[in-house]
């Protein structure tokens, strides 16, 4: 069977939803259309790149991952597929593949370039149209030229000053636990063996890592490393958000905060 995953920053409660699925279906009604997530900030690449990171290993080979984020971000917008992994993947050229495989893409390939007059139901179209290329062909032999993306948004990284590592939210989940954008090799590169807190308002200072969110007590803090290998703040059936001081913030405003691990 073939699957075929959409992620955008459409909503759940937007018709445009139904588009990509239904033009889809028109191709190959055969094949299986997955949901990752349509509910992703809007435009917000660095969300869209780290959920999408979570999800897309767990299908099969072969898949198509269809990225439909910030579309018409340029006056001639360029679609682009590429493989990976023995996966393939369809989006704009406007950094997410640059977020996703960090400037490691494989193979890529121009599927469309926009105009002016084209609009969302015209790019699903053409959606549709490189699905069913990818459904009937080997990477070798789908017919579009070779295509490296122009498009390289800045991958933002944990940053140390002298004791102190400072980390950006990267996510906020439905349990409002907190992901930063520190994985768990920088954290052992900057922490080593030596002691590490984490300071948290209202409560004690997090120093220890747990593997699961019942290692503490009731309300009490923690932080370990979550499925997709990212360092997570969450509290045992509370919200991290609250604890962290984030709660008053838009959600535009949260990637551009930091939390600090201080070392020794």
């Amino acid at each position: 069977m073939f699957f075929i995953t959409l992620i955008s920053d459409l909503g759940a409660g937007n018709a445009s939803v139904s588009v990509p699925r239904a033009l889809l279906m028109q191709q190959l009604p055969q094949a299986a259309i997955v949901d990752i997530t349509h509910q992703v900030l809007p435009y917000d690449l660095h969300q869209a790149a780290y959920v999408f990171k979570a999800a897309y290993p767990n299908f099969p080979k072969n898949t198509l991952h269809v990225c439909l984020i910030d579309i018409f971000s340029d006056p001639a917008p360029r679609m682009v597929l590429a493989t990976m992994d023995g996966h393939y993947f369809l989006a704009p050229d406007n950094g997410f593949f640059a977020l996703v495989f960090e400037g490691a893409i494989q193979d890529s390939k121009l599927a469309f370039t926009a105009n002016a007059t084209t609009n969302f139901a015209d790019w699903c179209k053409q959606v549709a149209t490189v699905a069913a290329m990818v459904n009937d062909n080997q990477w070798s032999r789908i017919a579009l030229p070779e295509y490296s993306a122009h498009k390289v948004s800045q991958i933002v990284q944990p940053k140390q000053t002298g004791n102190t590592v400072e980390c950006n939210v990267l996510y906020i989940d439905r349990f409002e636990n907190v992901v930063l954008n520190i994985k768990k090799d920088q954290f052992e590169a900057f922490v080593d063996t030596k002691p590490f807190r984490i300071q948290i308002i209202g409560s004690k200072d997090i120093n220890t890592l747990s593997a699961q969110y019942s290692d503490v007590k009731l309300l009490e803090p923690l932080c370990r490393f979550n499925e997709a290998g990212y360092l997570e703040i969450a509290v045992n059936h509370g919200s991290a958000k609250h604890k962290l001081g984030l709660h008053k913030l838009s959600p535009r405003e949260l990637y551009y905060q930091t939390v600090k691990v201080f070392i020794g």
